[in-house]
């Protein structure tokens, strides 16, 4: 059985034709059938025109997982944050691509005195070539040199 990327059955028919129902505010309806349990339920035909998905209830919506890779707008688990860095979404959580590209060159993990640094100043260059290992201190040290020297 192939699958839509909705998770529908390809062939499936989604709405069932028009039977002169009407909802309880007495607008046209027609039938659908919930994905999730299956059961037959009566809806306002301009919304079944305009959804995708169909549930009879909202116990039945919430029931679908629409996390991570089966979410129609999973862009790959990675993303940019407004300050320029690379966030990667990990089965444990989230971390910044930065550390974790030298914690994989170093094989192991990195205490939170050590800071990784970009040599070139762009921040979403994780190459392992532009960064460097640093500590808090030597890092706000090397940023303050740079300022005194653009006056």
């Amino acid at each position: 059985m192939t699958l839509s990327k909705y998770g529908r059955p390809i062939g499936a028919p989604r709405l069932q034709e028009y039977t002169g129902l009407v909802d309880k505010y007495g607008r046209t309806a027609g039938k659908a059938i919930c994905e999730v349990c299956g059961k037959e339920f009566i809806r306002r035909l301009s919304k079944l025109r305009e959804s995708i998905h169909h549930y009879c209830s909202r116990a039945c919506r919430n029931k679908r997982n629409l996390t991570g890779e089966k979410n129609p707008t999973w862009k790959g688990g990675r993303w940019q944050t407004p300050q320029g860095y690379i966030i990667i979404n990990l089965p444990d959580g989230h971390t910044l691509e930065h550390r974790l590209v030298m914690e994989l060159h170093l094989g192991r993990k990195l205490t939170d005195e050590e800071l990784v640094h970009h040599k070139n100043g762009i921040k979403d260059d994780n190459r392992i070539e532009n960064l460097e290992l640093t500590t808090k201190a030597e890092h706000a040290r090397h940023h303050m040199i740079q300022r005194m020297e653009m006056r």
